[in-house]
C-alpha cells in the first residue's frame, strides 16, 4: 500500500514539474519570441508604406539653390524625419530580439536595413548647386538593398 501511495506521489510530482516546466517554455515563447516576431513583421510592414509612399520624393531630390526662399518643402522635411525614425525603429528591434529568432532577419541583415534607411533620409536634397544623377541611382540602389534584405519589392 505505502508503495503504492508513494508511486503515486512521485508520478504526482513529476507530472507537476513537467507541466510547470512547460508553462514556462510556453511564456517565455509567446512574450519573447512571438512578440518579437509580431514587432518585426509590423516594422516590415510599415517600411514597405514608407518607401512606398516617400518614393517620389526619394527619387526627386530638391536642389535648394533652384528654390527662391532656400526653404526646404514641408513634405521633404516629413519623408526624411519619417525614414529616420523608421531607421531607429530598425536599431531598436535588435536590442529586443531574442537569441533564437527564427523568421527574423540576423543582425547584419537589420543593421545593413538601418544604415541603408538612414542614407535614404539624408538623400531628399541635393547638395547646394550640385545635381547629380547618380544621386538617383545611389537612393534607388538603398532601396533595392532593403528590399533584398526584407524580401520584399517596392515597384511603383
Amino acid at each position: 500500500m505505502k508503495e503504492i501511495i508513494l508511486t503515486e506521489i512521485i508520478s504526482s510530482s513529476i507530472t507537476g514539474i513537467v507541466t510547470g516546466v512547460l508553462w514556462i517554455i510556453a511564456f517565455i515563447f509567446s512574450n519573447v519570441y512571438y512578440k518579437s516576431l509580431q514587432n518585426y513583421k509590423e516594422l516590415r510592414g510599415e517600411t514597405v508604406s514608407t518607401l512606398i509612399f516617400y518614393k517620389n520624393i526619394l527619387t526627386n531630390p530638391i536642389d535648394l539653390a533652384d528654390r527662391k526662399d532656400n526653404k526646404v518643402p514641408e513634405e521633404y522635411i516629413m519623408a526624411s524625419d519619417e525614414i529616420r525614425r523608421l531607421s531607429t525603429k530598425w536599431y531598436g528591434l535588435i536590442t529586443v530580439k531574442p537569441w533564437f529568432s527564427i523568421g527574423i532577419p540576423k543582425n547584419e541583415k537589420i543593421i545593413n536595413i538601418a544604415k541603408n534607411l538612414i542614407g535614404l533620409s539624408n538623400s531628399t536634397i541635393y547638395p547646394y548647386n550640385q545635381k547629380d544623377r547618380s544621386m538617383i541611382k545611389e537612393t534607388i540602389k538603398m532601396i533595392e538593398e532593403i528590399e533584398n534584405n526584407l524580401n520584399i519589392k517596392v515597384n511603383i
